[in-house]
């Protein structure tokens, strides 16, 4: 028998799960993001009694915090929700989308989706969740891997750097990061909620900022921002439900389009890499799914009452305009461009029994629908699908990009058949939780953060 504690090294759980069957340690309280002090976050109130909308607030708040890069209060999202008293997923938009147009910032709605989720289907309070973020801002935390490649990056590319260090560098993986005019904001938000932000003087105050700072937005806008629970883009496997973020949302529609013209080509276990990035390159031509989304960031949670949330975030670009607002540390986003905001979210259920079975997220298409073909159509770990190399399709031009660990042999294969080849080291990066069940009801459940990136994955002992 395997037996595995809280802390989670995701190599054992991989082992363990691959041995497991049904006389397995019962997991079923799960977090996962992009960065591994949010997950923390959401591990934490968890074992405080939380819901999986608890733990994907204090996941997406404290990342607002120690991952400004990708998420921020200038943001938003979307995310899928399982309800395990209905057995039905619905999906939450709260995207920060243009109030007026290109040229000006965006409606901020993280608060706002975030509070709509906790109201529905928390259980902690509101200050339970808060409070990590709120610490993590006013007291400091160690810059992580995930948010110094971010930082990188975009001194890289000649951004301007509005995280510095000490001597005015870029902040590297470590150092210390301290936001106390940040920690002011969250704390009033905190005590106040999210209409504390919307209705006072914290929303006209961004929006003036905001606006002195070259991005338009009036408060009136920041006032009517709403988020909006509407249905998902669903369609059957087998006896269960896969649902997605409808268009236009994310790349809902394409992404479902995707994985039907997946779904009867790629459940052969003994497909060679070349084949599978053949098949998944037309499955994708077919659907037409966009790559990776800019400032992106993803997360999935897990709760023992069956609830679960895939949920993506974004700030319209990596650091959103690059302008940080001195007043509150808030990284204003602008309005979004024609690409894609979000790459994709999914959710697998079985509804008469109200059993989660798949949830995950990514930044973009690719990243999710390889993953979800490994372990859904081919029966492979989620560790393992997770590794797997990823292929997608630009739709700027129809040519296939491939990830450098394809290998030549699968490039050579895709040039064979027509495609025009391009390689990437990476298309991407996705959060997934994936639960086995036997007959006696009982479920097993593997969390991974992708090896592409810096996040991290704990699976709870329930």
């Amino acid at each position: 028998m395997c037996r595995i504690g809280g802390l989670l090294a995701l190599a054992l759980l991989a082992a363990c799960t691959q041995k497991a069957g049904r006389d397995a340690t019962l997991f079923r309280m799960a977090a996962v993001s992009d960065e591994p002090q949010a997950t923390m976050a959401g591990r934490e109130v968890l074992l405080q009694g939380g819901t999986a909308a608890d733990a994907a607030v204090a996941m997406a708040m404290t990342m607002s915090v120690t991952l400004p890069s990708r998420v921020g209060l200038g943001g938003g999202g979307a995310c899928l929700v399982h309800d395990p008293e209905t057995g039905t997923v619905r999906a939450l938009d709260f995207l920060p989308r243009a109030p007026g147009g290109p040229g000006g910032a965006a409606q901020p709605l993280l608060l706002r989706g975030l509070a709509a989720l906790h109201a529905e289907y928390g259980a902690v309070r509101w200050e339970a969740a808060m409070v990590k973020a709120e610490n993590a801002a006013r007291f400091g935390v160690p810059v992580s891997r995930a948010l110094a490649r971010d930082v990188e990056a975009a001194a890289a590319a000649g951004r301007p750097l509005a995280l510095t260090g000490p001597a005015g560098l870029p902040l590297r993986e470590g150092e210390q990061l301290e936001q106390p005019a940040l920690a002011g904001l969250l704390s009033e938000i905190r005590i106040g909620g999210a209409g504390a932000f919307y209705n006072g003087s914290l929303g006209r105050d961004y929006a003036e900022a905001a606006s002195a700072a070259g991005w338009p937005l009036t408060a009136q806008s920041v006032r009517e921002a709403r988020p909006r629970w509407i249905e998902p883009a669903t369609t059957r496997f087998g006896r269960d439900v896969l649902s997605f973020l409808p268009d236009p949302v994310a790349p809902g529609g394409a992404l479902r389009g995707a994985w039907l013209a997946a779904e009867n080509t790629l459940d052969d276990r003994d497909l060679a890499v070349d084949e599978r990035l053949v098949r998944l390159a037309a499955a994708q031509r077919a659907g037409g799914p966009a790559l990776a989304a800019d400032g992106a960031a993803t997360l999935v949670a897990l709760s023992n009452d069956g609830m679960a949330v895939a949920c993506g975030l974004t700030i319209n670009g990596a650091f959103g305009t690059g302008q940080r607002l001195p007043a509150n540390g808030v990284f204003v986003a602008p309005a979004p461009g024609p690409d894609a905001l979000l790459g994709g979210v999914a959710m697998l259920v079985n509804q008469p029994k109200s059993q989660f079975l798949f949830g995950g997220a990514a930044d973009s298409p690719a990243a999710l629908l390889v993953p979800m073909t490994e372990v859904l159509l081919r029966e492979e770990a989620l560790t393992a699908a997770m590794e797997a190399a990823r292929g997608g399709v630009d739709p700027a031009d129809g040519a296939v990009i491939v990830e450098t660990a394809a290998g030549p042999a699968a490039i050579d294969r895709l040039t064979r058949d027509g495609y025009a080849v391009r390689t990437a080291p990476s298309l991407g990066r996705a959060s997934a939780i994936f639960c086995l069940w036997d007959r006696a009801s009982s479920s097993f459940c593997s969390a991974v953060a992708d090896p592409r990136g810096s996040g991290l994955a704990f699976i709870v002992e329930g």
